[in-house]
């Protein structure tokens, strides 16, 4: 599914407005620092993959989840969705991304890799919020790394696992 071209914009803009996006990499990979690398996915995929932002390989590849540590999530994907076999390559690993919707809390390369500032993330928020609430319907979030401590990343799962006040009661992800 693609980003809208009004929500485009509304990323674009934010990220104009953002010091610490590594702008060698995206010159480096020809790509523009601006444009969001955003995974989306199937409105109806029943997973969707958190995680926290994208690295050098996502910025070369425009895809989410593709280095080393998104290779583990799409190599499981692969053995899940074909008995236990091994994933022999790297379009293979796309391909079984096709099951899951992904989402980062901020979808630009932090300068070295540095999780991004609160402040930078509070930032992109409520588009990623509006991107996980409106465009997702599953009802399973896997998060990567640390994103699950976030208080306002907890809530936003609540909210679309319906586990606020008077919610449907699909599954959430568990609290500490």
């Amino acid at each position: 599914m693609p980003l809208s071209p009004t929500l485009r914009s509304r990323f674009r803009a934010l990220a104009a407005q953002t010091d610490g996006i590594d702008t060698a990499v995206y010159a480096a990979c020809g790509k523009d620092p601006l444009d969001p690398i955003i995974g989306l996915g199937r409105r109806d995929a029943r997973l969707c993959i958190l995680g926290r932002d994208p690295g050098r390989s996502e910025v070369e590849h425009g895809e989410p989840f593709v280095g080393s540590g998104g290779q583990l999530v799409r190599k499981a994907l692969y053995r899940h969705l074909h008995e236990g076999a091994e994933m022999p390559d790297f379009a293979a690993g796309l391909e079984a991304g096709r099951v899951a919707f992904w989402l980062n809390t901020v979808p630009y390369k932090p300068v070295g890799n540095k999780a991004w500032s609160m402040p930078v993330k509070r930032r992109f928020h409520p588009l990623m919020r509006r991107l996980l609430l409106e465009q997702w319907r599953g009802d399973a979030i896997l998060t990567l790394g640390r994103v699950i401590r976030s208080r306002a990343c907890r809530a936003v799962i609540a909210r679309a696992c319906g586990k606020e006040k008077g919610g449907s009661g699909r599954p959430s992800t568990p609290e500490r």
